[in-house]
């Protein structure tokens, strides 16, 4: 009950402090920031961890702790003028996490990094301002270590995860066609994609910059897929209200865009969502009160029996400071890594790139697997220490670990968390 109170008043809240979305002094795009490449324009669907997400919060003028520009400014230049003359927008970046834990089935230690090349593409041909374009994202995740640290999380004894830094090599993550209708009420996606990223989305959803548990990003208690073909659609149907739903490859995996798995296997994840949002470009940033459900075929071959579920959020950022957001869950079936969860968490934004951030998650796993409740508490500081360089010391606290009867309290922290962005 105190659960669902919290998460009664926040969307009160936030459905009492909306603006008209017709009133162009209720926009926060009139804060946007400076731009370096001029990339400036989100994708119309997708969170803060796809690939419209990142691009334009990477391209943003930083206010680093150590005013220390490792680019030189012509190389942004070329990159704007790479976007005027073929419509190309390209970012990179590389992220390097260590952790160590406090217990351990296995080496208490848990370290790897990624390489990821993103981007959109824009037919310039069609119009000054094109309102689809390719998106691609192409990574490299490796081990560093005796083991990867999504790995450690789970050698703890957790039903969480403590990161998804794990390893598949190369790895096409995103390589979709995105189109949205000018006033950004209909967009739809289709193609090589992370269904995460569009599906049960808050602003603070972003493993490289932000919470990095299962609870604060996928939510564990919806059997969501790796990265695989897919479709994905949303339409406003006021002002206010939207309808969201998609379909995914269950088998999917990012070394492959397997063809073969979607169309004739069959096994998929679909899901359907209804909520509120501002304005169709906030919603796409995340800031929504929203109700999800989701059914996952039988996945035949890797004996993963049936399941379905219901998800509920709540985001919302205020004053361009505060972040809250409430999350919960519910699954049947075992297709998904808890049966229920409910976490309640809040960014704030201490300088204007610095990023403080706190969650606390209530886990229930399957009934299946004989685990017990867990809690868990998630807190981390992401200092933007240079233009390019951002570190985010973190720490998880689990307490009574669902796996691990052997202790009441297991501790994680991420001892050193990098990205260095071009």
């Amino acid at each position: 009950m105190p659960c669902f109170a919290a998460s009664l008043i926040l969307a009160v809240t936030i459905s009492a402090s909306a603006e008209d979305p017709e009133d162009p002094a209720s926009s926060t795009d009139l804060t946007q920031p400076e731009s370096k490449s001029g990339y400036e324009e989100p994708d119309a669907l997708g969170g803060s961890s796809s690939v419209g997400g990142q691009l334009v919060a990477d391209d943003t003028v930083k206010d680093p702790l150590i005013p220390l520009q490792l680019i030189h400014d012509d190389f942004y230049d070329a990159k704007s003028r790479l976007r005027e003359r073929t419509g190309i927008e390209l970012s990179i970046d590389y992220n390097f996490l260590n952790q160590y834990a406090s217990f351990s089935t296995e080496d208490r230690r848990g370290a790897s990094g990624a390489l990821r090349f993103y981007g959109r593409w824009y037919p310039l041909w069609i119009g000054e301002k094109p309102n689809g374009s390719l998106v691609f994202r192409i990574e490299h995740r490796h081990q560093i270590g005796p083991q990867t640290p999504k790995e450690l999380g789970f050698s703890t004894g957790s039903s969480l995860s403590t990161a998804g830094f794990k390893e598949f090599g190369w790895g096409a993550t995103a390589l979709y066609w995105a189109q949205r209708s000018d006033d950004e009420r209909i967009a739809f996606a289709a193609g090589q994609m992370d269904a995460g990223d569009f599906e049960d989305i808050h602003p603070l959803l972003n493993p490289w910059t932000a919470f990095m548990s299962d609870a604060s990003f996928n939510n564990p208690s919806t059997a969501l897929p790796n990265q695989g073909l897919g479709l994905v659609i949303r339409g406003f149907v006021s002002d206010h209200l939207y309808l969201k739903g998609g379909v995914a490859d269950a088998n999917g995996t990012p070394n492959k865009i397997d063809f073969d798995s979607f169309f004739t296997v069959q096994e998929y994840f679909t899901w359907a969502e209804f909520g509120w949002a501002p304005t169709p470009a906030r919603e796409a940033a995340g800031e929504s009160i929203h109700l999800l459900a989701w059914h996952s075929d039988e996945r035949v071959e890797a004996e993963v029996p049936e399941g379905w579920g219901l998800a509920f959020s709540a985001a919302r950022e205020f004053d361009d400071k505060w972040i809250p957001f409430v999350r919960a869950g519910y699954s049947e079936g075992d297709a998904a890594n808890l049966s229920a969860m409910v976490s309640l968490g809040a960014g704030w934004r201490v300088r204007s790139d610095d990023l403080l951030g706190v969650a606390a998650t209530w886990a229930r796993p399957p009934e299946s697997e004989q685990g017990r409740d867990q809690f868990t508490v998630e807190a981390f500081y992401r200092l933007q220490l240079t233009h390019n360089l951002q570190l985010t010391p973190g720490f998880f606290w689990h307490y009574e670990p669902s796996y691990n009867p052997t202790k009441n309290t297991v501790w994680v922290a991420s001892v050193l968390r990098v990205r260095f962005v071009l």
